[in-house]
């Protein structure tokens, strides 16, 4: 059955990634030499964080045990955690394994910020991608993933963006939201909240195998222009009871990074392959291109 925003799902996309875990486990994945040879490479276009500050304790019921939700205490004491909604433009995304076959997307993600073990990364809470081929891709090994309708208007000139426009509707309903984004960070507070947010490596998520999975990724660090949310409203976030309509008026933040290559790794079962004081290992190439 296939239907928009659903393929094959439940036991089908569980039990295929349930298999790549078993390989995974079998060819000892922890190998940076295997690793290296089923990567991904892709460039991300006009990549914006629209962030919000909101009560810890809405956002933490969501994530699963072993997780260590990253919080910070307000003016008034309130213990407090950003949750972010990301839209941009996959292009040119090649793997390794098939490097004349190229795929180009829109996709918008749904995060939070967290820890695991001495890892620090983004857990994703679900994923939206504009296309069919996409979206088969990416739900063979992530669960909470949709096939959806993506709008994307830029203005983009060398001094920022005097319009940015995102539109998206799935399953997981309806995101919408207007920025502009003309500011270079100065400030050192300014340039440090942006890399906490924009710098994660490591990108957890719900497998579809119903095991919580580990995608590591390699980039530059990003020198993203700062603005401001002109409109906006994120249904998925009201949904989980995180975020209000009334609240998605008064952003924590926006960012928008014009362009940013991404080497991508295989998703890996996080407690199988590496314990929670154990990094993934990173070879001298991945180094530099990270720096």
């Amino acid at each position: 059955m296939f239907l928009r925003g659903q393929f094959y799902t439940g036991s089908h996309w569980r039990t295929a990634f349930t298999v790549w875990f078993a390989y995974c486990l079998a060819r000892d994945m922890d190998k940076q030499r295997t690793l290296n040879s089923i990567s991904a490479e892709v460039t991300l276009r006009h990549l914006a964080f629209v962030t919000y500050s909101v009560p810890a304790q809405r956002v933490r019921p969501h994530l699963p045990r072993d997780f260590l939700l990253e919080t910070f205490t307000d003016a008034r004491g309130q213990e407090r955690a950003l949750i972010s909604t990301g839209c941009f433009l996959n292009e040119d995304l090649r793997w390794s394994l098939v490097p004349k076959l190229s795929m180009n997307y829109h996709q918008i993600t749904f995060r939070t910020y967290v820890r695991y073990g001495d890892r620090v990364g983004a857990y994703f809470f679900g994923t939206d991608v504009g296309s069919g081929p996409a979206y088969m891709l990416q739900r063979s090994f992530a669960r909470n993933v949709a096939w959806a309708t993506i709008h994307l208007k830029t203005a983009h000139t060398k001094d920022g963006y005097d319009r940015y426009s995102c539109r998206v509707r799935s399953v997981h309903g309806e995101t919408r939201f207007k920025l502009k984004a003309r500011h270079r960070l100065s400030e050192q507070d300014e340039k440090a909240l942006a890399q906490n947010i924009t710098y994660r490596l490591h990108g957890f998520f719900e497998s579809s195998a119903r095991m919580q999975a580990d995608q590591f990724v390699q980039h530059k660090r990003m020198t993203p222009y700062s603005g401001e949310l002109v409109a906006g409203r994120f249904e998925f976030w009201e949904r989980m009871g995180i975020l209000t309509q009334e609240e998605s008026l008064d952003a924590h933040s926006v960012l928008i990074q014009p362009s940013i290559r991404f080497k991508v790794f295989p998703a890996v079962p996080i407690k199988l392959l590496f314990p929670a004081t154990a990094k993934p290992p990173v070879s001298s190439e991945d180094e530099r291109l990270a720096a």
